[in-house]
């Protein structure tokens, strides 16, 4: 308390967006460790605003699709902002500059959590199969592939960094034997459509 008394007014406000922060950023760290909150703690607040440009910022089209206003966003600006707003007002700076600094420092956190977000975003792999991704591969027949589309067989390519096993036809006069090597030229849905090589 004594640290408390000894602080002026501004020093306290200050001071009690940094609690308020920390406090906030402690129990998101807490339930993320836990497994809780993870929905609701990283869900985007959008903010609604009459500028457009803070309107694209929300919406991630600024800043290079930065999304600024999130929960994770204000705690980081509250946090960082207040503890250096007490800290540069406790120096020989005049108040106005210590003020716009400390605010100024609480954007710039704001701004690298947002980067820090949509870059480990970016690490994510969604895993799910683009079979358009197969044309122009080639792989290996499986199960024999019966000529003039007149049924299905099986080849192993390699798509999206991983082995499958693939239904195929082909449009050849001739059945594709089992061992063949095949280039996919087309997908008909979940069904290559190859040649020969």
């Amino acid at each position: 308390m004594d640290w408390w008394n000894h602080l002026t007014l501004t020093q306290q406000v200050f001071a009690g967006f940094g609690m308020v922060g920390t406090a906030v950023l402690i129990l998101q760290t807490v339930m993320l460790l836990f497994g809780l909150g993870h929905d609701s703690m990283d869900s985007d607040a959008d903010v609604d605003a009459d500028l457009d440009d803070v309107d694209d910022i929300a919406d991630g089209n600024g800043l290079d699709g930065l999304r600024l206003f999130t929960v994770r966003g204000f705690v980081a600006f509250f946090s960082i902002s207040g503890w250096l707003g007490v800290f540069l007002l406790s120096t020989a700076l005049p108040s106005f500059v210590s003020i716009l600094l400390s605010i100024a420092g609480g954007f710039a956190a704001m701004i690298f959590v947002a980067w820090a977000f949509k870059k480990s975003l970016q690490l994510q792999d969604n895993g799910t199969l683009q079979m358009s991704n197969a044309i122009g591969r080639t792989g290996r027949v499986y199960l024999r592939i019966p000529a003039n589309r007149q049924g299905c067989g099986k080849i192993t390519i390699l798509i999206q960094d991983q082995q499958r096993e693939l239904d195929a036809v082909t449009a050849a006069d001739q059945e594709i034997p089992v061992g063949a090597s095949v280039r996919v030229v087309d997908v008909d849905q979940e069904t290559l459509i190859v040649e020969p090589v």
